[in-house]
This record gives structure tokens, C-alpha cells and sequence, in this order.
């Protein structure tokens, strides 16, 4: 049975309706009689113990919706659902609510059915309907002397008022009519708005707009259609402008309920009741149709021609009775006869022709398994023939070609098939993968109807809905950005993964709460805002920035596109997460503001002016040092701040100049104050420039230099006095050093002298004294000599060549080599660069560092290790021993001169030659330090520049 409701449904949708309507009357007069006989043969009692449906009934909507004054609901469609619901042996419950309200409860399951929706593509996909019971036609209501509007196209940039959600609703959307939608509960309030001058037309069903008026005793308000409906049936003839087809709809996917109503409504219609309540309700309030002379002339036709038929029959009748009597009864056993073969022809001829046409693959097969006939659409999507499969083996096999998948399939189907026909229902919907005769493969959704001797059965291709759905799950999980669907109560309906990732909640948090509680609070007023001032009246919003409270209590921003479908009670919304965008906006609001009091905090003026040589801004610096405010140096350009104009030209040939060899121009020249004083500054002048090379603006800062000038000028003296008494003291150092020596030898000498001539004649305390003053002279010798290296440090005029300074190190340990063996020490090292040096220095440096490093040993085999590192400006070198090292107070000191750390008795030596390595590296422009803790050996740095001197 559901399967030729199923049928009747497409007829409807697919055929002209010049023959829909009688079509589908014949199909609901066919399925009563299947009914009635199904009842009567099967002889299955009415069950009252169902579940009761529910239903809901609008507030107010005459004559098909009232409600009485207990409350409860009345009307023609509630008496109609009532009838159907009652023949089929079930009980319905009632209540009331506005039209939007019900209508969303019933999307979302909370009813079961509802007695009046008019159908439209777009409800379809959110809920089922029956056939249609009722069509009305739509019209326009205008306030009487209003000349503006005579047609729908006259609504334009009209307030045009609809009841929320309701067909009329849609019907102006969709349309676009007008711009100015205004929105009501009830078409009882539209029509007290209108009437009061409020507005300018009401858009709704003209029988029930003309109710109101009665109702609402409004008389200055009239339709534009002067031309009223008479017959609302749904097999009418529909009037000119929109109109609605009224059915009973259900949840989507209540196939069971949807079978059973439309199982009633048959069932109502071939009983009469369906007339009974129509002209109860509809008989007081329609007009009657007018009676034109053709339907007179037709009406005398039906009663002269029978009642001429029967004086002529009686006139005959005593003279033929008895011969014709027999005649008579066989002449209309047959006339009978070819009356039903005629009809059973057409209805097969039309009947093979929605098969033919029908737009999903049909197929007839007989109990023995021969395919009997299959339609276009079967070929056209499968690619097969009738000599392709004759037969359902031959459709096995082509069709699964796999083995095992094909005995599943076989096993399932003919399960399916045997339990239809034992129960007398429909063979149950099973998704197939069929492989087409070019090899694709294809998912159908297979079921269909049984019979006596065959069965029927329907194929629904299901392959490019799985591949647009794979698609959208694919951009719906991998979209970075929030994708989420509202609906009306204020609920996320639906969400993408990326919600997770941005806001830390999982999808069943996000679901189950309002999402105005994942707002942040000082946000939550605009947003609101927006959603009743825009969204609500159908408003598309682009680029709305709110705060959303993650689940670890951070904040984050989003910017949002939202696009309402007030239709369907929703809101598709997708958000950015725009956190870092804004925190950078904030960052380079505060670094500008930041630029902005340095640009203002700097000493030195700061002009800026434009590629056109227009000025843009000064700093405060400007007036300080000019006394000229950045409105004075506008007015009158930059030429003030020069001594005169010749000096302004030259200025500006000396940037030309540097900006042509893409230079900054830097260069010092006399400015002069407002007050007329003339001082010496620096002025140093930038070209800006963009990414591409182009010019932005010049920016020019001068500095007051008039205070350095005489520093400098001071400083200069003292340098030339303080290099003069350096020179003077190097010199003396040298000539005291040089001259000592000459007293020391002498002395030395004549002690020697005296141990070599008088030794037998002294006693051992006077030989004792005298070797003490001899060694204290060598001391004093060796402390002169290392003072004279020292000085002449900076004093000798060798010049800085390149030198290897890998041949020098070795060079030096070739020199040692007899040193290092005694000490038992080993030496390594790496490759050394080539430098600008003072090569017998660099020799000195390495040795010294080498000396005490051996010097400094209380290893069995002391170990020295020399490389380096390049550091692209320098290099900086390193000596590595595995000595005694030095403590960390200590590592400054022994870089001063005669700066001893151990006593002469344990270590040798003057205290120079640390204070010579220092020298040494300070005039070639480096540095030198030491790394070590006391027992774990030392490293020594030294740096030395790369490139010329």
C-alpha cells in the first residue's frame, strides 16, 4: 500500500496539471477500494491500543484552525485529521500554539503530525507530506482607495505584512517581492495593523483573509482580486497568482504514520466524509458559482433526452416485450463487457506510461524469475537491456559480480521477498552496490511492491548523493574555520570538528548548551543585537567580531559571516579565529604610539616630508631647537631653518645628489633660529621607500651640534697633549730602562769579580751575601729587560703584513722544542688563518702563553692544545692546558705588570709576561682573557681582527 501512495505522490509532482488531478483522484479511489478489501478480506480488526498521535492546531486561522473558548482546537483541518486518524483506529490529541512554534516541534519530533501545511520544495526537505486535500489561492489586501497596488509586482519597496513561517512567508522570500518584510504571530494581528493605517498590504490566502475580515468587522481593507473562489477541492481549477496545496505533514522519516494518513484520506474521500466536512465548514462561507448557459443547456440535456428515451421505450415497449426482452439483457451484458475491457485498456495505457517515464528505474518480475519488463530509467542508469538480463540469474551475475557479495545479495532479497508476501506489506528498502554494465559501481537502494504471480520492484541511486555528502564531510571536517548551523531556540544544530580545535570544547558540549553561553558576558549584548535586529528579519552579516570563553577559561576572538534561512528556522555561520589578527592590530597600536613618543621624545629634529617635497610633520624636538611651530615651517617651507636661499638651493642639490647614487645624505651645515641665531647642526637625510622600490616620503633629522664643536675642539687640544706626554714617558721608560743597565752590568761584574779573586779569603756567610746580591742583580737585569719590552711595545714602527700564523706557532715551537721535551709536555694544534699582524709580537704572545702553560704544570705529561674560531668580524684564539689553574678572584690580576699569584721559591719568574701577552693583543685591536678553576687547568682567549688595519 505504500508503495502506491509512494506512486501517486510522484504522479503528482511530475505529471502537468491538466492531468494530475483527475490521475490522482482515480489513484485515491483505487487505493480505498484496496483498502476496503484488504480490510474485508484479511478481516484485520481497528487497533485502539496504538500509541495517541499528537498534534497541534495554529492560534487562528478560520476556517481551517480555531480555537474555542476552552481552549481546545477546531476548524476543518482538525475535524478532517480527526476523521482519517479515527478511520484508521487510532486516537489523536490536540493542542495549540503559534504557527512558527508547532511547526519547529514538529521538525524536530516533539508532534507527530500537523492538520494544514501547504507543501513547498523547501518544507519537503524538512518534513513528509500526504497527498493534498485542500488548494487555496493566494491575494493581496490593501486598504480601500489605495491606487498604488493592483498586482504582485506592485509590492516592490512595499511593507508588505506575513504571518512568520507561514507559505506566504516563503512564497515572498523566494520571490523577492519586496524588501520590507514586517513579520506577525497571526494574520488576525496583520490584518488590525493594516486596517489602522499601519503598513502597506497583507500577503496571505484569500478565503481566510476574507474570514478575518468578517470576524474583525474590518471594512476598509479589500482584496486586489475582485474575483472570489468558489471550490477549494484539490482537483479544482487553481486561480491566477500563487496558491497553496494543503496536506497533512509528518516528522521526516515517519514513513509508517505518512502510509497510514494517506491509507485514511483515501479512505475519507470514497466515504463521503471528506464532502460532509467541506460542506460544513465551506458551505456557509463560499459563494456559489455562477450557472452559465452551457451548463443549463447541459442540465436539460441530461433530463428531456432520458425522459424522451422513456416515452419512446414506452410507446414500443407492449409491442416488442416478450421478443426483445432476451435481446435486451444479452445487447447489455456485452455493451457492459466492452465498456470494462475499454477501461481496463486505458487505465493499462496510462499506467504504462508513468512506468515508462517514471523517473527512478521500475522493474516487473514474475514469481518464476523472468524479468518481465523494465522501464527507461532502468537502462538509462544501469545500462542494461532486455537481452541483457532476461532473467533474474542473469541479473545476479551482472550485477554482483563477486561471489560472496552475490549470495549475500540473493539471500537478503529473496528474505525480503518472502516476507512482504507473507505479511502483505512492502519488500524493505536495502542499500545494494550494483555494478553497471560499464563497470561503475553504483549505490541503490532497492525495495518494492509484491503481487499475486510477480512483484515490482524500485531502484533509488543513491551514488552522486553519498559523493556530494562525502564531499561536504570532507570540507565539513577539514574547514579550519568554526562552520556551524543555529537554529532559532538559540542552539548550535550542527558542527564542524574545527569548533574543538578552536575553542577546546568537544561537539557534545557545544550541542547540548545555548551557545550564548559560550559568549563572553560583555559581548553577549551586541550579539544579541544583531541576532533579533538582523539576523531575525532575514539579513545577511558579514564581518562581526565577538569574544568566545574557551574551555581553559582563555578568550578568543571571532569573526563571523552569518547567513540567515529564516525559512528554515536556521542560520549558517562561519567563524574566523581572528585572536592574533587582533592582538596584533593592539601591538601595532602600541608600537605606534610607542614610535610616536620616541619621535617625539628625541633630541634632534625630525621632519617628514612627502616624495612632492610637502611637508608632513615635525616632532616637538623641532620648535625646541628652531623655535619655529610645524604650522609656521608649513606656511613658510623648510627655507627658514637656512641662513639664507643660496644655502637652501645648495642643501637641496646635496640630497638630490646623494639620493641619485641611492645614498643617505649626511652631511653638517649652518641652521638658523627664529630668533635669528645662526649654530652649526648635522643633517642627515633618508629616502623611505615601499617594498617595490617607490619613493614613500624623506625623512630628516638634525642635530644641534654647536655644544660638540667646541667639545671636540677641547678635545682635540688634550689629545694632542696627552699624546705628547705619552711620547715623552715611552721615551723616558725606554732611555731609564736602557741606562740602568749600563750601572747594573757593572756592578754585577765587580761582585763576580770579587767571588772569583777573593773566594778563599771570605767565610762561607761572606760568600752566602755575595751570591745573593749577584742573583738579586740578575733579577734586576731580567725585570729591566722585560720593562723595556713592555715599553716598546707601542713605540716600535714595525708595520702589520699578512702573516700565517700556523708558520709562526710553529716556528716558535721549533724554537722551544728543547723546553717542551724537558718538561715532558706534548703540544697540538690546528689550522691557523692568515692575519694583518706584527709577526715578532704574535711570537712573543704564543711563546709567553706556552711558557706558562708548561711553567704552570704539575701534570706527569702536560698537555697544550692552540686552534681557533672564526667569528666573522675576528677571530678569536685559545691556549688549553691541563695545568693547576688559577682561582676566579684571581683572573684579572695576572694581567697586571709584576703581578706574581705564587712565591718565587715555587715558581720562577718576573710577573711581566701575562702584562706583555695584554700589550701585545690591545694594539692589534683584540682581547684577552682567561677561563679555569683552581686544579682544573686554563684556557686563555685572545682576539684578533679580520681584514686590513
Amino acid at each position: 500500500m505504500n508503495s502506491i501512495i509512494s506512486f501517486v505522490n510522484f504522479v503528482r509532482g511530475n505529471m502537468s496539471k491538466s492531468y494530475s488531478t483527475p490521475i490522482l483522484i482515480l489513484a485515491i479511489f483505487f487505493i480505498s477500494i484496496y483498502q476496503s478489501s484488504s480490510y474485508a478480506d484479511n478481516n484485520i480488526p481497528l487497533s485502539l491500543s496504538d500509541p495517541i498521535i499528537k498534534s497541534a492546531s495554529e492560534l487562528d486561522y478560520p476556517p481551517f484552525a480555531l480555537v474555542l473558548d476552552n481552549g481546545s482546537a477546531d476548524g476543518f483541518s482538525v475535524d478532517l485529521l480527526k476523521a482519517v486518524v479515527t478511520t484508521m483506529g487510532r486516537k489523536i490529541n490536540f493542542k495549540v500554539g503559534p504557527w512558527h512554534k508547532i511547526k519547529q516541534q514538529l521538525i524536530d519530533g516533539e508532534l507527530d503530525v500537523l492538520p494544514l501545511v501547504a507543501y513547498s520544495e523547501e518544507r519537503n526537505k524538512l518534513l513528509d507530506f500526504t497527498a493534498p486535500f485542500m488548494r487555496l489561492h493566494g491575494t493581496v489586501f490593501v486598504r480601500k482607495g489605495d491606487n498604488s497596488i493592483f498586482r504582485v509586482s506592485d509590492l516592490k519597496g512595499k511593507e508588505v505584512l506575513v504571518m512568520q513561517g507561514d507559505n506566504a512567508h516563503e512564497y515572498a522570500v523566494q520571490n523577492q517581492l519586496t524588501d520590507k518584510l514586517i513579520l506577525t504571530d497571526n494574520y488576525e494581528q496583520a490584518m488590525q495593523l493594516l486596517s489602522s493605517g499601519k503598513h502597506d498590504a497583507v500577503l496571505m490566502l484569500q478565503l481566510v483573509g476574507f474570514q478575518l475580515l468578517n470576524k474583525l468587522k474590518i471594512t476598509n481593507v479589500v482584496s486586489i482580486h475582485s474575483h472570489q473562489e468558489t471550490n477549494i477541492r484539490p482537483g479544482s481549477r487553481p486561480l491566477s497568482g500563487y496558491e497553496q496545496k494543503f496536506c497533512f505533514a509528518v516528522h521526516e522519516g515517519d514513513k509508517e504514520l505518512l502510509s497510514l494518513l494517506n491509507e485514511g484520506l483515501a479512505i475519507v474521500i470514497a466515504n463521503g466524509s471528506y464532502n460532509e466536512l467541506y460542506d460544513k465548514w465551506f458551505g456557509p462561507i463560499l459563494p456559489q458559482p455562477r450557472v452559465s448557459w452551457k451548463q443549463i443547456l447541459k442540465y436539460l440535456f441530461f433530463i428531456l433526452v432520458p425522459l424522451l428515451f422513456l416515452a419512446a421505450a414506452m410507446g414500443i415497449w407492449y409491442l416488442r416485450r416478450e421478443v426483445a426482452s432476451k435481446t435486451n439483457y444479452l445487447q447489455e451484458e456485452i455493451r457492459e463487457r466492452k465498456q470494462t475491457e475499454k477501461t481496463l485498456h486505458d487505465s493499462e495505457n496510462k499506467f504504462r506510461t508513468l512506468f515508462d517515464v517514471a523517473a527512478i528505474p521500475l522493474c516487473y518480475v514474475n514469481n518464476k524469475g523472468v524479468i518481465l519488463d523494465f522501464n527507461l530509467k532502468f537502462t538509462e542508469v544501469f545500462g542494461y537491456t532486455k537481452s541483457d538480463v532476461p532473467t533474474l540469474e542473469e541479473w545476479w551475475v551482472l550485477a554482483y559480480p563477486d561471489p560472496k557479495y552475490r549470495k549475500w545479495v540473493i539471500k537478503t532479497w529473496e528474505t525480503a521477498v518472502e516476507k512482504a508476501q507473507k505479511e502483505n506489506t512492502d519488500i524493505q528498502s536495502v542499500e545494494y552496490r550494483v555494478t553497471c554494465k560499464n563497470g561503475d559501481l553504483r549505490d541503490i537502494i532497492i525495495s518494492g511492491s509484491t503481487f499475486q504471480e510477480y512483484f515490482l520492484a524500485t531502484f533509488i541511486d543513491l551514488t552522486e548523493l553519498k559523493q556530494a555528502e562525502e564531499r561536504f564531510e570532507k570540507f565539513f571536517t577539514l574547514i579550519s574555520d568554526l562552520f556551524c548551523i543555529a537554529d532559532i531556540n538559540g542552539y548550535f544544530r550542527l558542527i564542524n570538528p574545527a569548533a574543538e580545535q578552536i575553542l577546546g570544547y568537544t561537539q557534545e558540549e557545544l550541542l547540548q548548551r545555548p551557545y550564548m553561553n559560550f559568549v563572553h558576558p560583555d559581548d553577549r549584548e551586541k550579539t544579541e543585537k544583531v541576532i533579533h535586529e538582523q539576523l531575525q528579519q532575514g539579513k545577511k552579516v558579514i564581518n562581526f567580531s565577538n569574544r568566545y570563553v574557551c574551555k581553559d577559561g582563555s578568550v578568543k576572538w571571532l569573526e563571523w559571516t552569518f547567513h540567515p534561512m529564516p525559512n528554515q528556522g536556521v542560520t549558517y555561520a562561519v567563524g574566523r579565529d581572528c585572536t592574533q589578527r587582533r592582538d596584533m592590530e593592539a601591538s601595532l597600536k602600541a608600537s605606534e604610539l610607542w614610535m610616536r613618543s620616541i619621535y617625539n621624545a628625541l633630541e634632534e629634529a625630525v621632519l617628514v616630508v612627502s616624495p612632492q617635497r610637502e611637508l608632513i610633520s615635525v616632532n616637538k624636538a623641532t620648535k625646541k631647537i628652531f623655535g619655529y611651530t610645524e604650522k609656521e615651517i608649513h606656511d613658510q617651507s623648510t627655507s627658514i631653518l637656512h641662513v639664507d636661499q643660496d644655502h637652501f638651493v645648495e642643501f637641496g642639490k646635496k640630497i638630490e645628489d646623494a639620493f641619485g647614487q641611492g645614498k643617505s645624505a649626511e652631511f653638517e651645515f649652518r641652521a638658523k633660529r627664529k630668533n635669528g641665531e645662526i649654530f652649526q647642526s648635522e643633517h642627515t637625510v633618508s629616502m623611505l621607500k615601499d617594498e617595490a622600490g617607490n619613493p614613500l616620503g624623506i625623512v630628516s633629522v638634525i642635530r644641534d651640534i654647536s655644544k660638540r664643536k667646541q667639545a671636540e675642539i677641547i678635545l682635540e687640544e688634550t689629545l694632542a697633549d696627552l699624546e705628547k706626554s705619552n711620547a715623552e714617558l715611552e721615551q723616558f721608560a725606554y732611555v731609564a730602562s736602557h741606562d740602568l743597565q749600563e750601572p747594573l752590568r757593572a756592578v754585577i761584574g765587580f761582585l763576580q769579580l770579587l767571588q772569583s779573586k777573593y773566594k778563599n779569603q771570605l767565610d762561607e756567610k761572606g760568600r752566602h751575601y755575595i751570591e745573593r746580591v749577584v742573583k738579586a742583580g740578575h733579577r734586576m737585569q731580567s725585570l729591566i729587560s722585560d720593562l723595556l719590552k713592555v715599553s716598546r711595545v707601542n713605540t716600535l714602527n714595525t708595520s702589520f703584513e699578512p702573516t700565517d700564523l700556523t708558520k709562526v706557532l710553529e716556528e716558535v715551537l721549533e724554537h722551544m722544542q728543547s723546553t717542551i721535551t724537558e718538561e715532558n709536555g706534548v703540544v697540538t694544534y690546528s689550522r691557523l688563518p692568515t692575519l694583518m699582524v706584527d709577526k715578532s709580537q704574535i711570537q712573543g704572545l704564543f711563546q709567553n702563553l706556552i711558557v706558562n702553560a708548561l711553567k704552570y704544570n704539575e701534570a706527569l705529561k702536560p698537555t697544550i692544545e692552540i686552534g681557533y674560531e672564526d667569528k666573522g668580524h675576528e677571530c678569536r684564539f685559545f691556549v688549553k692546558d691541563n695545568g693547576i689553574g688559577i682561582s676566579k678572584e684571581f683572573r684579572d690580576k695576572i694581567f697586571m705588570i709584576f703581578q706574581r699569584l705564587h712565591p718565587r721559591k715555587d715558581y720562577s719568574g718576573s710577573g711581566i709576561g701575562l702584562a706583555l701577552c695584554k700589550k701585545i693583543v690591545e694594539r692589534h685591536r683584540g682581547n684577552i682573557w682567561v677561563e679555569s678553576e683552581s686544579g682544573k687547568g686554563s684556557i686563555f682567549y685572545f682576539t684578533l681582527p679580520q681584514g686590513e688595519k
